[in-house]
């Protein structure tokens, strides 16, 4: 869905999305037993992916500008698939490595949660229009492998912006 709302001052768009991929080609990086080297390897994986994306674009004054985003993603495996991992699996009591199953573990790269929130206000004069504004920005918890094992916590990030553009157009600092 697309939409102009608050008589024409919100453009808005909410989408919602499933899909399921057969044979989804994976990047599954890994070590090898002593001496260690560490390798990648394509493996291919069945995978479900059901999602919610959310952004709006609002003029809040004629100086204030509003952009907000917010996605959901729900990405995980969904087959039964078993991979050794010399690093991090269980052994059994002859110290034989257990292959972990990655069945229903979250998808390399692919944060649950991320949202934005941009604000922009612009003052003009006589000698150009200055711009003050800012994006905070969150990003959910991922992981660097199938086997959900090298995980990055979520984290916010603060971006801060001030500029000049002249009368004429031709300079901006």
């Amino acid at each position: 869905w697309k939409g102009t709302v608050l008589n024409g001052r919100m453009n808005a768009e909410a989408i919602v999305y499933a899909y399921n991929y057969e044979d989804m080609q994976q990047l599954r990086p890994f070590q090898t037993p002593p001496p260690v080297s560490n390798l990648d390897e394509v493996v291919n994986l069945d995978t479900e992916m059901l999602g919610l994306e959310l952004s709006a674009t609002w003029l809040v004054t004629d100086r204030l500008r509003a952009i907000g985003s917010y996605s959901y993603n729900h990405a995980e495996t969904s087959e039964d698939a078993f991979f050794a991992n010399v690093t991090f699996s269980e052994r059994d009591a002859q110290g034989n490595i257990i292959a972990d199953n990655v069945d229903g573990n979250r998808m390399t790269l692919t944060p649950e949660h991320k949202a934005a929130l941009t604000l922009h206000y612009y003052i003009p004069s006589s000698i150009g229009e200055f711009s003050l504004g800012g994006t905070w920005s969150y990003m959910g918890s991922r992981y660097f492998d199938i086997e959900n094992y090298n995980r990055q916590g979520s984290y916010d990030l603060l971006d801060l912006q001030a500029s000049w553009t002249s009368a004429s157009g031709r300079y901006k600092v």
